[in-house]
């Protein structure tokens, strides 16, 4: 059991905005077209893989703020971590390390990255068994491990009052577990574990849907979306859970993954460069063509957040290719 130390802020991770009328489902996402906004020219960033939106109701006075985004970047050639803040207004700063918290993790491709609402920041390497948590003011606390971690490659996180769940998928043994959290004004403190599915090859990126209560895991080695049911309730393995998709998505593999307002599905084909849109059914119903230099690793992480004081919503995705990031901001 490990104990961090945040201010709670009893909000829920994820907010759902629902689209009205009897075929809302049924509407993409992405628009026709889209407005590219670079927020750094090539080179700025180093091999970005993961991003996230730092959510409603973050905890004032740190370095992040509500509507920020929080880039992971292999910073160089020797693999070290950089977390790296991106401002609504496209201001570029570090948010780890810094001169006060140079602090060795294990470096990798990271795409294990999630920002909870009451102030802490959870990310998560392949190339080790433990999941390491900062503060908003970007100090490493330490870190915690699990008998049930061995390669985390995706997260997810869901938070209300008094209790938290981290989903990680293991990319090696092909499982995804959850992590019970008690969440109280002394911090964050680990109770439980739960196996909810094995047999998944390669899995990659998680998204959850509050509203129906479903974990959607991106499986790279099928390029298929699986999904398991039930996911805060559940103590039991699912194993694969139930085919969203008909058949594979694209080619070459699926990476990033994120759920949208109306309760569609992004996902990432990073050998493609594209960043197609699942409906609830698991059909795709448009693509966004970003970086099309098949072959070589391009977009990687991808996330969504819908604005909690207005109908807007934004989308943002890394790509390690260019080392940019881009943002749309969408009606």
């Amino acid at each position: 059991m490990r104990l961090f130390r945040s201010l709670l802020v009893l909000v829920t991770v994820l907010v759902m905005v629902g689209l009205p009328g009897p075929h809302a489902w049924a509407v993409p996402f992405l628009p026709l077209a889209l407005q590219v906004i670079p927020l750094e020219p090539s080179g700025s960033l180093n091999f970005p893989a993961a991003v996230t939106f730092v959510p409603p109701g973050f905890p004032t006075g740190g370095k992040l703020q509500a509507g920020d985004l929080l880039v992971a970047d292999v910073a160089d050639a020797g693999g070290a971590l950089h977390l790296v803040r991106v401002s609504p207004t496209g201001q570029v700063t570090s948010f780890y390390p810094d001169s006060a918290s140079a602090v060795a993790v294990p470096s990798g491709v990271i795409t294990a990255l999630v920002v909870s609402p009451s102030g802490l920041i959870f990310f998560a390497s392949p190339a080790s068994t433990q999941v390491y948590p900062f503060d908003k003011n970007g100090q490493l606390l330490g870190s915690f491990s699990d008998p049930l971690l061995t390669t985390p490659r995706g997260m997810a996180l869901v938070e209300g009052p008094g209790r938290a769940f981290l989903f990680v998928s293991n990319e090696t043994q092909g499982t995804v577990v959850r992590l019970d959290f008690q969440v109280s004004a002394q911090g964050w403190r680990q109770v439980n574990s739960h196996l909810l599915g094995a047999g998944f090859q390669f899995p990659q990126g998680l998204g959850y849907i509050a509203a129906s209560d479903r974990l959607f895991v991106a499986e790279g080695g099928t390029r298929l979306i699986r999904v398991l049911n039930q996911v805060t309730t559940t103590t039991g393995n699912r194993g694969v859970g139930t085919l969203l998709t008909p058949q594979a998505i694209g080619a070459g593999f699926v990476f990033g993954l994120a759920a949208t307002p109306n309760q569609h599905l992004l996902v990432t084909l990073p050998f493609q460069g594209k960043v197609p849109e699942l409906s609830r059914t698991g059909s795709v119903v448009r693509t966004l063509t970003l970086d099309p230099l098949q072959g070589q690793l391009t977009v990687t992480g991808v996330a969504v957040q819908a604005s909690a004081l207005s109908a807007t919503s934004q989308m943002a995705v890394v790509d390690s290719n260019t080392n940019n990031l881009w943002l749309w901001t969408m009606p």
